[in-house]
């Protein structure tokens, strides 16, 4: 591909960075909330499953999709997200769909969460 080819034209935004963002509903759909609309205020496009699958769709079509017209995902590791089968601590004995998501991501190339980690806690904003 020509470099002219991935550039904007003069005049023309450059395009938005695409991310995907993978997390637990259980546990961290409000930082999730929270991130995506933070993102967005600063020109990148999320992919948040709560935003883009639709009802009657077959969700996990969807987010194979997703994962693939994104160019990084996000993820937060929560412990609902990181959630395993045989965990006596797993309430619901399954797997979190946010470890497929994130195996998906590394199968399609998608740079994902390094080895970098950091403890947050999250105010509640008033």
């Amino acid at each position: 591909m020509s470099q002219a080819a991935t550039e904007p034209s003069a005049g023309e935004p450059p395009p938005r960075t695409r991310l995907f963002l993978s997390y637990g509903r259980a546990d961290a759909k409000e930082l999730a909330d929270r991130l995506r609309a933070d993102l967005e205020s600063r020109d990148y496009e999320v992919w948040l499953d709560t935003k883009r699958i639709r009802g009657g769709t077959v969700w996990s079509e969807e987010i194979e999709d997703g994962l693939r017209s994104t160019q990084i995902a996000i993820a937060l590791l929560s412990p609902h997200a990181v959630r395993k089968t045989g965990d006596p601590h797993n309430p619901d004995a399954a797997d979190s769909v946010c470890l497929d998501e994130l195996s998906f991501a590394r199968f399609v190339g998608r740079p994902g969460p390094s080895s970098r980690s950091w403890r947050a806690r999250v105010s509640r904003r008033s």
